[in-house]
């Protein structure tokens, strides 16, 4: 999935970190989940999960591929291939993405948004209509309902008329636009622990959980995520309320985060790693940062070896997606603290 932030390709580098000490982790919480990436990875380790996200489209996604650990938990009348089947074969719905989110010329819409084609933002609808059905049918369970969902969430990117996130359409359609959208089937990944997601803040969160290792990896800059996701969130909790902007944001000032503001970052900062250590007990703190984010590396240094013994290691990685500097890199941090 196409995610800010997203550290698939930099597992090798976060195990190469941990490597010393991972035979004494048995448990890791992801504080801000995204994408599921480094959650996942661990689980497949077979350690203890607990992942949040204060997005609601995250939260969907750890649910399905965190908190599901066997197919027996979405057990229902049918197999999950025979739902997701019904799903790629439903009719276009001219409901309320159709009209808000493809340039359909809506009479109820204020702008023709190009976000998708007429068919798939139809075929979401009736996705969304169908699934919604069957969990007023009872025909499946809670755990069903978040893994058709994430399946759903995790099609949209791939027919989306974006450069990299949903702050804004293309003029010009994209190829991917013109591809019909096909929802696939999640993975199960097996665990015999008892892991868990969360949709809360991050502090709430650390005072809810217990855990060996905390991971961070928070917003690096001025960038808020749920605007530049707000199609994504709209689906996961159908928000059915008329967009008023160009963009179509949804109203997410319950979701802005505090790691985006100067004038706030270093005390939200010292107040989580406090509350991983002194509430969560963790004996490992874990954090994903880099060069260009509003906290120095030298203040990061400084407020972790208060607490234990650090290191650091380094690599550069490629920005996100920049235009303007296609070729362009910046130094990605990983900081590891063994806890007093």
């Amino acid at each position: 999935m196409r995610f800010i932030g997203n550290k698939t390709n930099l597992l090798e580098f976060i195990d190469k970190s941990l490597r010393d000490n991972i035979d004494n982790i048995t448990s890791v919480a992801d504080v801000f989940a995204g994408s599921g990436s480094v959650a996942k990875h661990f689980k497949r380790n077979n350690k203890l999960i607990f992942s949040n996200d204060i997005l609601k489209f995250s939260y969907v996604l750890q649910r399905a591929y965190i908190q599901i650990n066997s197919p027996k938990q979405i057990s229902s009348v049918k197999k999950s291939y025979e739902f997701i089947n019904e799903l790629n074969h439903v009719k276009p719905m001219k409901s309320f993405f159709y009209e808000q989110f493809a340039p359909t010329n809506s009479k109820n819409s204020k702008y023709n948004r190009n976000y998708l084609s007429e068919e798939n933002a139809g075929i979401l609808d009736s996705a969304i209509f169908k699934l919604k059905l069957w969990e007023k049918e009872e025909v499946i369970n809670e755990d069903l309902y978040f893994y058709l969902l994430a399946s759903i969430i995790e099609a949209i990117p791939y027919v989306s008329n974006i450069a990299g996130t949903y702050g804004a359409f293309l003029k010009k359609d994209d190829p991917r636009k013109l591809k019909k959208i096909n929802f696939l089937i999640p993975e199960i990944i097996p665990s015999s622990e008892n892991n868990k997601a969360f949709n809360l803040d991050s502090l709430e969160f650390l005072n809810h959980i217990k855990t060996d290792l905390v991971y961070f990896d928070p917003p690096y800059n001025s960038r808020q995520y749920a605007p530049n996701y707000h199609l994504l969130e709209r689906v996961a909790i159908q928000d059915y309320n008329v967009p008023t902007s160009k963009t179509g944001l949804h109203d997410y000032k319950n979701e802005k985060s505090d790691w985006c503001f100067k004038s706030k970052v270093q005390g939200v900062f010292k107040e989580n790693l406090d509350t991983a250590i002194n509430c969560s007990n963790s004996k490992y703190i874990l954090m994903s940062y880099n060069s260009e984010g509003l906290l120095s590396k030298e203040f990061i240094i400084d407020t972790f070896q208060k607490y234990g013994i650090l290191k650091l290691d380094s690599i550069k990685y490629p920005r996100f997606r920049n235009a303007k500097k296609p070729n362009s890199f910046v130094e990605e941090y990983l900081f590891f603290l063994s806890v007093n």
